[in-house]
């Protein structure tokens, strides 16, 4: 059996692999900009076992849409993402929109999974 829930979970958990790629992405195109490694991978990681950890609680998907919204909105209004999104470094433009395409998807799966009517419902196989 699989938990409608854990499918919103594992939506969730694809939308932060994406914004993983897109940061490797722009990491790749700008290293300098990042020094070692970026860190905002680690906070993605983090929520994403959160996320894998509460798969089957109502409440699961929140740790991928808190760190989707926070990136996000601290992006706009940091003012990096614009700049990063007029950048001349096209592998730096390309991975903001990838990381971006990724953090909404995850935000809004996210939010549908934890506010879906069936969400409680195990559906068979």
């Amino acid at each position: 059996m699989t938990s409608f829930r854990s499918r919103w979970g594992t939506a969730v958990l694809v939308g932060l692999g994406i914004a993983v790629v897109g940061l490797l992405i722009q990491f790749a195109g700008e290293p300098a900009k990042f020094g070692v490694f970026p860190p905002g991978i680690v906070f993605i990681a983090v929520a994403g076992l959160i996320v894998w950890l509460t798969r089957r609680w109502r409440v699961g998907p929140l740790a991928g849409v808190l760190v989707g919204a926070w990136i996000t909105f601290g992006g706009v209004r940091g003012g990096q993402l614009a700049a990063n999104l007029a950048s001349s470094n096209a592998l730096t433009v390309a991975g903001n929109v990838v990381m971006e395409v990724g953090l909404l998807g995850a935000v809004v799966t996210g939010v549908i999974g934890m506010v879906a009517p069936g969400a409680g419902r195990v559906r068979e196989p």
